[in-house]
């Protein structure tokens, strides 16, 4: 179980730098960067609007409030 751990967790490293030397090739190193940028700007803001919202719903405590 371990090595399907360590396995997805290379891909998961892997594919994003293997898209950014692509991308770098076709684009151009500043253009295949600012896009990166903003791909991984756009995803952490995505994960802070999910995370906003579940946090809202709990006490200062951290239990969940009770509706």
């Amino acid at each position: 179980m371990a090595s399907a751990f360590f396995i997805v967790m290379y891909v998961a490293i892997a594919l994003p730098v293997l898209g950014e030397g692509i991308a770098a090739t076709h684009l151009g190193l500043r253009t295949a960067g600012i896009a990166f940028r903003l791909a991984v700007g756009a995803i952490a803001a995505i994960a802070l609007a999910t995370l906003i919202p579940a946090r809202s719903r709990t006490t200062a405590t951290g239990a969940p409030v009770r509706t």
